[in-house]
């Protein structure tokens, strides 16, 4: 954004009910730094979350089962079993 002069916006998808979202949008104002960016940004991102818990909290059973070792993946992909 800084190299290119373009804005920088952070987005936020809300749910207003099944099926039905909201997309909200908001410029980055601090254009000094990366760092100035960057932690505007995270505070931003960190303000939704803390608002509404629920949309962030989804992935707390993910790894909650092994894959079985009959199921193999692709061999480009990192194995994280080592």
């Amino acid at each position: 954004a800084l190299i290119y002069n373009v804005p920088l916006v952070f987005m936020h998808v809300k749910k207003c009910s099944k099926g039905k979202y909201e997309v909200i949008s908001e410029l980055i104002k601090n254009r000094n730094s990366v760092e100035e960016m960057l932690s505007e940004y995270v505070s931003k991102l960190e303000k939704h979350i803390l608002v509404d818990k629920t949309n962030w909290l989804w992935s707390h059973r993910r790894w909650k089962h092994q894959r079985p070792d009959s199921i193999k993946i692709h061999p480009n992909y990192p194995n994280l079993d080592e």
